[in-house]
């Protein structure tokens, strides 16, 4: 078993190793990482290996985290591979490394590169989810403000919207990268978040509303995607994604009680969802003082 680690930064650069002076198998290129020892965990595999290689504590990387187990078969052999990601800095590159050297590509070169069976399967595997999350990112950023929706006005320069504007806007994205998207509507309860009293209580038919949200199909499984709250939020209380892996659930609207539909098979249940117009103008007029 082998634990192996890729190097990104925010700006599409990716660290690996050049191997041409240490190759064993005709490899020019691979990823930093080792074969297991005695009964060490994966985790205490490429910790050691980064001791052994570059000289770095584990603990000295920021969000580092384990991707996923690949396991291939070549000549009747099965090559398993635990797989870890960690997210680098600019200071990176003064790194010293005591095997090979450090290589500074991108995802546009790299499978042009000679590597190890299976290692551009794997590339591929990072860069999408790479993407996801990037993409995630950009769009949570963006403001949340109740306002008008027009779905012909939505596009990548948006500057502020709801659950509906930012999750039209993601959804959009994802399917231009090849993502299977679907729409989710939730049921949820406004006082599930951190709101004054005063602008809840403008909500006299009722606080419990729906919500449009997501869910992206990543590796056969749907998981849920919910960017409503951009990260300034996190100073309120509301339930912000931060360093998300884009393998598992985000955080959701809120962390009370919600229920989810797909949305081409929602019908409103009017006698749990009750909405007067009039007030929900007034409640968006003060929640988006509050929000601001």
């Amino acid at each position: 078993m082998v634990s192996i680690i890729l190097f990104y930064d925010k700006s599409g650069n990716i660290i690996i190793q050049d191997r041409k002076q240490i190759s064993k198998h005709g490899e020019e290129y691979g990823f930093f990482g080792g074969h297991k020892e005695n009964n060490e965990t994966p985790k205490e595999v490429i910790s050691r290996e980064l001791k052994e290689e570059l000289n770095l504590e584990i603990n000295s990387l920021a969000n580092l985290r384990f991707f996923q187990k690949f396991v291939f078969e070549k000549d009747g052999n099965k090559i398993e591979r635990d797989v870890f990601l960690a997210e680098i800095d600019e200071n990176f590159e003064n790194t010293k490394s005591n095997e090979g050297k450090i290589y500074k590509t991108n995802f546009k070169e790299v499978y042009s590169l000679k590597m190890p069976f299976g290692d551009k399967e794997i590339l591929k595997e990072i860069q999408k989810n790479l993407k996801l999350i990037e993409i995630f990112e950009k769009v949570q950023k963006i403001p949340y403000q109740v306002c008008k929706y027009d779905e012909n006005e939505i596009d990548e320069n948006l500057e502020k919207g709801d659950c509906r504007h930012k999750h039209f806007l993601l959804k959009k994205l994802l399917e231009q990268e090849g993502f299977n998207v679907k729409e989710v509507k939730v049921i949820f309860n406004w006082e599930d978040l951190p709101i004054p009293k005063d602008i809840l209580e403008i909500l006299k038919a009722g606080t419990i509303w729906d919500h449009s949200s997501l869910k992206v199909q990543i590796n056969n499984k749907w998981i849920k995607v919910d960017c409503t709250w951009n990260s300034k939020l996190k100073e309120k209380g509301f339930p912000i994604t931060k360093n998300w892996d884009g393998k598992s659930d985000t955080k959701q609207v809120t962390e009370g009680k919600l229920e989810f539909f797909d949305k081409e098979n929602y019908v409103k249940d009017t006698n749990k969802i009750k909405i007067s117009k009039e007030e929900a103008y007034k409640f968006a007029e003060e929640l988006n003082k509050f929000l601001s």
